[in-house]
């Protein structure tokens, strides 16, 4: 029979090995990335975990078998090492995959260089709190391009992913009114040092700064937020 089952409206995480513990009304959402396709960033712990239909009541539940599979009413025994994983599920063939995120860091192109990186704070969120920037100054003027470098083991080893702006040249530097868009990151190719970067609002300039990164269903698009300290 076909290894799919019918997408849910809704899919949330839930179990001893996940940050909501067996509790269901803390159970953390998924991400849906496309019609039959969820997506989780989330800590595990050696425990046991599913995905479920609610977090209410009795819902539908499902896990991922022992060759990486999707399949209904169960759990997953989870013995790994306990860190922050990215889960993804597609509905539509039963397939899984996961992979561990090791490290998250702000590329500063202007200095060729990562001005640090950012602790997991749980719920999918990344932050780096009390940081100090300083733009780089050039001929032209002061430069306050960044984007974002993921490292992420799978199965295939460890790699890059890198995330951006949604624009390839933000001419403009935002402010305190800029559209929430602005911030939106987008999965970006490796190697384009200046290409799709964002820009710091001229404030942050020679400032202490708290970076929030959000890959979690609470925000419409993953996006991040600086406030000026």
């Amino acid at each position: 029979r076909p290894a799919g089952f019918p997408t849910p409206d809704e899919l949330f995480l839930t179990g001893a090995a996940s940050e909501g513990g067996d509790d269901l009304t803390a159970a953390i959402p998924f991400v849906k990335t496309g019609a039959t396709t969820y997506e989780i960033y989330t800590k595990l712990k050696p425990g046991t975990y599913k995905m479920v239909t609610r977090n209410s009541g009795e819902p539908e539940s499902f896990y991922i078998d022992s060759e990486s599979k999707l399949k209904k009413d169960g759990e997953t025994t989870f013995s790994g090492t306990e860190a922050v994983y990215r889960i993804r599920l597609d509905f539509s063939d039963g397939t899984t995959s996961m992979a561990t995120i090791d490290k998250v860091e702000l590329w500063f192109p202007p200095n060729g260089d990562y001005l640090f990186s950012l602790d997991y704070a749980g719920n999918g969120t990344w932050e780096a709190l009390d940081k100090y920037i300083e733009f780089k100054e050039e001929t032209w003027g002061r430069d306050e391009r960044y984007k974002f470098k993921f490292t992420v083991t799978t199965e295939s080893g460890t790699l890059e992913e890198w995330y951006g702006s949604v624009n390839v040249d933000n001419s403009q530097a935002p402010t305190l009114d800029t559209a929430d868009s602005f911030y939106y990151m987008v999965p970006q190719s490796p190697g384009e040092d200046y290409n799709y970067t964002f820009k710091f609002r001229q404030e942050v300039d020679m400032a202490n700064v708290d970076l929030k990164i959000y890959f979690n269903a609470d925000v419409p698009e993953y996006t991040h937020e600086i406030t000026v300290l």
